[in-house]
């Protein structure tokens, strides 16, 4: 017995523009939960001069194969800020961006489902 199965490249042209909509809804997901660590991570900064502050940034990649969210600060010294655990800040703390990603993890998934959602 043999069965013509008819429309079949239709549904998966179809299923396959479904899921590059998926995909770039995720990745402004991705986007908005990123500068949601950047914002926390920022407020949480140490401040001198605020450059560490203002070096913050967030950056998405988008691929066939996966989305790649990045949240970091370009001034060179702002590793030795971070990790400095002995240092007292008048405002802010070490570990600033750790601290911003862990406090966030709940909100992250929920920005990215909200926003994935057909």
């Amino acid at each position: 017995m043999a069965v013509e199965l008819v429309g079949v490249d239709t549904v998966l042209s179809n299923l396959n523009k479904e899921i590059l909509k998926i995909h770039g809804r995720t990745a402004v997901g991705m986007r908005a939960a990123a500068e949601k660590i950047k914002g926390n991570s920022m407020a949480l900064t140490p401040v001198d001069t605020s450059a560490l502050r203002a070096s913050h940034f967030v950056n998405v990649d988008t691929s066939p194969t996966g989305i790649v969210a990045t949240v970091g600060a370009t001034q060179f010294y702002a590793i030795f800020v971070h990790e400095n655990l002995e240092a007292r800040h008048p405002v802010g703390q070490a570990k600033f961006l750790e601290t911003a990603i862990k406090e966030a993890i709940p909100t992250i998934l929920r920005l990215i489902a909200k926003f994935a959602k057909i």
